[in-house]
Parts: structure tokens; sequence; C-alpha cells
């Protein structure tokens, strides 16, 4: 029995080191865990986790070695804090919507759709990125509702490609309606404790 017990615990400590090793090489590395973070949204079905930046990186090595960055309310922001909302001179916010196209994290902020419109946009402008991967109209409508109409956009441009619309389909079926016969909630499956503890959040 003793032995057996020795045993164990040796595996366990042995497995234990071996994680702290993996973890410290990781984290050396600039690895973590955290490529494409999406978060489940009782409303949105998912959303990008606030205050939150990792570095992208492509497996196939396409692209990648930048650092993605996401604001307190989920939206994609120039991590290098070049193109940042300033409250008093920019008095005409732009809400941009869309999936990945708009979300952008296939290339650093600076070239993404609205890193190069803030880029060009005139001293009282800045374009805000609402992009989140995956998302459809039917989830433009609730985000627009609940995250950026308080806010009075003067403008909003949505980016769609077909497939966003095909999405809707998926993203209605058995959500509930609201007043206007529309979904009024697109609840996303539940989180992972494991990957929420793995990401920090």
């Amino acid at each position: 029995m003793r032995r057996w017990l020795a045993n164990a615990a040796l595996f366990g400590v042995s497995t234990l080191v071996g994680f702290a090793f993996l973890e410290g090489t990781l984290r050396v590395l600039d690895m973590g865990f955290g490529e494409q973070p999406l978060l489940s949204d009782a409303y949105l079905h998912h959303r990008h986790p606030p205050d939150y930046r990792y570095r992208r990186r492509d497996g196939r090595g396409e692209f990648g070695g930048f650092i993605i960055a996401y604001d307190s309310q989920g939206r994609v922001i120039d991590p290098d804090a070049r193109q940042v909302a300033d409250p008093v001179r920019h008095h005409r916010r732009v809400a941009v919507l869309g999936d990945s196209m708009v979300e952008a994290s296939q290339v650093a902020y600076r070239d993404s759709f609205v890193g190069l419109l803030n880029a060009r946009a005139a001293p009282d402008v800045f374009a805000d990125n609402w992009g989140v991967s995956s998302y459809s109209p039917v989830i433009y409508r609730l985000q627009w509702q609940r995250e950026i109409a308080a806010g009075k956009p003067p403008l909003a441009i949505v980016m769609l490609y077909s497939n966003d619309v095909a999405d809707d389909a998926i993203y209605a079926a058995g959500a509930p309606l609201d007043a206007a016969g529309l979904p009024g909630a697109v609840a996303g499956p539940p989180d992972s404790t494991l990957v929420r503890a793995l990401r920090g959040l």
C-alpha cells in the first residue's frame, strides 16, 4: 500500500512540475491560451472578453505576430494607443458592425478596415470597431439595441457577407421573440470554467 501511495504521489508531483514547466515555457514564448477568445453571452450569443489582449498567431505562419486588444466593452482597439477616441475632439462617433471581416484579427489594427478609416477620418470623427467573429444581422440588431444605440452615433456602418445572412437561421432558431416578433435574445452555450481559468478571466 505504501509503495502504491508513493508512486501516486510521485506521479502527481511529476505531472504538476511538467505542467508548470510547460506553462512557463509558453509564457516566455508569449503563446498564451487565448487565440480568438470568445465568451458566451445571454443576449448576443458570444462576445469578446473585456480588457483583454493577446499576441495573434497562425500555425501556418501566414499572418500574426501582432497584438490584438479589446477595451472594457470588448471592442477591438489599437493596442499601441495611437488611434484612441478623444471625447473632447471626436464629436462624431461612427459605429462599425460586422463579423470577422470587421473584427479583422488577421491583420494589425492599423491595417484593419476600422484602423484605415480612423487614419483617414476628419479630425472630429472616430470609428468604433464593434465587429465580433461569426456575428449576423439578427445579432447586429440586438447589439445595436443593447450596446450601441445609447451612444447615439450619427452613422453606423454594417459590413455584410453572404454567410452572415445564412447564419441568421441558426441564431434565430429557438430564440425568444420580442414585441416586434423578432429575436429578443440569442443565448450562447455555457462557458467552460477551465477555459475561463486558463485565459485568466
